[in-house]
């Protein structure tokens, strides 16, 4: 079991996908589907895994689009993975609607701080059932850069919170960007170690000490 008093955090700031929810096989199909339409030479060299924590739109950056093309490849991915959503390719993580639960009846104020668009994480949270226990939706609609630089933290933090406040991540740019924010933060689901992060191995860690 984890040593750390997670009783202290009044409000706690949950990444979405790959934290609270394993989405992957719905991104990684996304992607592959709209690269595969459009640029078939990338795909081969495409693994979603490098890109966890990033939003579309800087995905698609990366991989050199630009403008208009750029534009539509992001909204051909997220129709791509709104499609998955329906059709049951997502699911939550063990633990995890518990641990929202007891946050919830013990007071604690619950948001959610991701790299995904408001649409693909409303639909989500609706799919699992899980929104009626958010307080507040951050997303990359809401600010200019995604993880891992702060402004998702941020824009969390520049609502009326009570402090102290925890973050929950698993990618190494969601963790970045709760750090760079000046918060401290939980990382689950994690391959390896990331220095000054409050490692657990299940939600049970938390739920067991609240």
């Amino acid at each position: 079991m984890t040593c750390h008093d997670f009783n202290k955090y009044k409000t706690w700031l949950f990444d979405l996908d790959g934290t609270l929810i394993d989405s992957s096989y719905a991104h990684r199909l996304a992607y592959h589907e709209t690269l595969n339409n459009r640029t078939r030479q990338i795909i081969s060299d495409f693994r979603y895994d490098d890109y966890k924590g990033w939003s579309t739109e800087e995905v698609f950056i990366s991989l050199g689009f630009r403008d208009y093309t750029l534009e539509t490849m992001i909204r051909i991915k997220q129709e791509y993975y709104r499609k998955y959503v329906t059709l049951g390719k997502i699911s939550i993580f063990p633990g995890a609607t518990e641990l929202l639960e007891t946050l919830v009846n013990t007071g604690r104020t619950v948001s959610i701080v991701t790299g995904s668009s408001r649409a693909s994480a409303t639909l989500a949270l609706d799919y699992l059932g899980i929104r009626p226990m958010i307080t507040d939706l951050v997303t990359t609609d809401d600010v200019k850069q995604g993880k891992p630089a702060p402004d998702l933290y941020r824009c969390a933090l520049s609502k009326r919170i009570t402090q102290p406040v925890v973050a929950v991540e698993d990618s190494l740019a969601g963790v970045y960007a709760a750090q760079n924010a000046q918060l401290p933060v939980v990382h689950v689901h994690y391959d390896s170690f990331i220095p000054g992060t409050i490692p657990i191995d299940s939600f049970d860690s938390i739920i067991e000490v609240l």
